[in-house]
């Protein structure tokens, strides 16, 4: 069970993007930085952006309402195919339609 949920804001570019050296001796402080912040670090390697480090709450949060768009696409996706599906005759019984999509979505 998840506590207050907080928005995940975006990295401010001059405080949370820090070069590999510097986040290897201040890792806890980054943590930390994390947590309160709600914004995740970028970690440079060789002045390219190479990882990002997050919140885990506040990475399930993101993780969560992206699946939650996914799953919303899918399903429009679906719905679109079959309304043409049955403008051309090519429908399938509702009680069908129910199960294919309880099995395919895990409902």
């Amino acid at each position: 069970m998840r506590t207050a949920e907080h928005t995940l804001e975006r990295p401010i570019l001059s405080e949370d993007v820090v070069s590999f050296t510097d986040c290897r001796g201040r890792l806890a402080e980054y943590f930390d930085k994390t947590r309160t912040t709600h914004r995740p670090i970028v970690v440079t390697q060789n002045g390219r952006a190479t990882t990002v480090i997050m919140n885990l709450a506040d990475w399930e949060q993101a993780f969560a309402a992206w699946e939650e768009t996914k799953l919303t696409r899918e399903v429009l996706n679906d719905f679109e195919i079959s309304m043409e599906q049955f403008k051309r005759g090519e429908g399938i019984p509702f009680e069908q339609f129910v199960t294919e999509t309880r099995k395919k979505y895990g409902l």
